[in-house]
């Protein structure tokens, strides 16, 4: 194997790599509100308490709702 095919299978290999890690700017947007940061805070504690994960998804869905 050449350099160049060397380099051309490490950039896309990273390529790849980084179109795993990017995320929609929705998802982004969501993911800096304050609203969305204290819900998962709060769904973060409840688990501690020992709630199931499906009461954890209809509580957070709730909450959401709430707007």
């Amino acid at each position: 194997m050449g350099n160049w095919e060397l380099v051309r299978r490490t950039k896309q290999l990273f390529s790849s790599l980084f179109q795993s890690w990017c995320i929609d700017e929705e998802t982004e947007k969501i993911s800096r509100n304050p609203k969305f940061i204290s819900i998962i805070d709060r769904a973060r504690a409840q688990k501690g308490k020992g709630i199931s994960s499906e009461e954890m998804r209809s509580w957070v869905e709730t909450e959401l709702s709430e707007d």
